[in-house]
Order: structure tokens, then C-alpha cells, then sequence
């Protein structure tokens, strides 16, 4: 099984805040905070909707072609002073690289199932 690789957006010294969070999109259009995560069944591939505060979907202009949600947008949870984007694996976005730089924190890769 290929492992899954997805992104995150973090800090050494001090964990992210929500408001930052929150701050830190009101100046991006691609971004939409929705409080909530689709996923997907493993086993019947139905997309689910979970809450998830400062969670929501990403409509990258860098991507051009299917990812893995079916609906072009690339999903992320915010939890524990950090964000996960699923399933994406573009460290050099300009866009999140961006993102992380106004936030002072680094993005890396985080993969499951290696």
C-alpha cells in the first residue's frame, strides 16, 4: 500500500492560535474556514462531513488537475496549534508558503501509512 502524504503547517516555539489562524485567512480568497473536515469511507469511498473548528477546504490556483475530494479543493483540519492539509503534498506553494511565512511557522510533510 502506498503510503498517504499530506502537509503541515506548524511552529517550533509556540503552537498556533485559532484567531491567528482565523487572522491569517481573511486576507486569502482561496481559503474558506467551514468548521468542518471531509473525509472519506475507506470501505464504501462515501465523503463524510465532520466538525472541525478553524477546519475547511483550500481552492489552490497552483493545482491543476483531480485531487482526492472530488469537488477541487484540497480539505484541512486545524487542531492542536497546527494545520493538516489532506492528501497534499506541494511544499513549495507559493500560496502556503506564504501562509506559513505570516504566521512565522514552516510547512513539512506528515505521512501515513509508511
Amino acid at each position: 500500500m502506498k503510503p498517504t502524504l499530506h502537509t503541515i503547517l506548524s511552529r517550533d516555539d509556540s503552537p498556533i492560535t485559532l484567531d491567528e489562524w482565523g487572522a491569517a485567512l481573511e486576507r486569502l480568497d482561496s481559503f474558506t474556514i467551514t468548521n468542518n473536515i471531509k473525509q472519506q469511507n475507506p470501505f464504501t469511498k462515501e465523503f463524510t462531513h465532520f466538525d472541525s473548528p478553524g477546519g475547511g477546504y483550500w481552492k489552490s490556483p497552483s493545482i491543476n488537475g483531480p485531487v482526492w475530494s472530488d469537488d477541487g479543493a484540497i480539505w484541512f483540519r486545524f487542531g492542536e496549534g497546527s494545520v493538516l492539509a489532506t492528501q497534499f503534498s506541494n511544499l513549495d506553494d507559493p500560496e502556503l508558503v506564504s501562509l506559513a511565512e505570516s504566521l512565522v511557522a514552516s510547512v513539512r510533510h506528515h505521512q501515513i501509512g509508511a
